[in-house]
């Protein structure tokens, strides 16, 4: 068991080591003068922190991490006592099966960091690229909804869509 956490360790510090190797001289597919527009707005603007908060896009993404981060984390913590408490799971069948929709959530993570991605490479706009992966993201998300009402294996199925849904990518 020790070997497997610090296998995983060890995996989680080389992505770290290739990403400060990599990223530095990057800026996720940019054109040349989209880099040079960016950092002359940088350079340009000093912003203090009242200005920051008074922007509409930063008030928006405020809203909506408080209007979701409390459901994300409830439904993070609460999964394995959910399915030991309602569904009858006992300690080992938890361990078997609770995983799976964390593990969604992580492809999840990536397969929404790529298709946004992928929407900007071939030629559509950020705003498109982003709300769209987004927007079908928060269509996916009621599906938890119906876990009480669904037999186990449903139910997991749905957790896992909820939370694949979640988290699409942070790129």
């Amino acid at each position: 068991m020790a070997s497997c956490l610090l296998f995983a360790g060890a995996i989680g510090l080389l992505w770290v080591l290739w990403w400060a190797l990599s990223y530095r001289g990057s800026n996720t597919g940019f054109s040349k003068d989209e880099n040079e527009i960016i950092a002359s707005r940088h350079l340009a603007q000093r912003l203090l922190f009242r200005e920051i908060v008074g922007l509409r896009g930063v008030q928006a993404l405020v809203i909506a991490k408080f209007m979701s981060d409390a459901a994300w984390y409830f439904m993070l913590f609460w999964l394995p006592k959910y399915l030991y408490d309602a569904r009858g799971f006992d300690i080992k069948h938890v361990s078997y099966y609770a995983w799976i929709p964390y593990a969604a959530s992580g492809i999840g993570s990536f397969l929404g960091g790529w298709c946004s991605s992928r929407l900007l490479r071939s030629g559509r706009s950020l705003n498109l690229s982003r709300k769209l992966v987004l927007g079908i993201n928060a269509a996916m998300m009621p599906a938890v909804m119906l876990v009480p009402l669904v037999p186990v294996s449903y139910a997991l199925l749905l957790f896992s869509i909820a939370f694949f849904a979640n988290n699409p990518g942070r790129d």
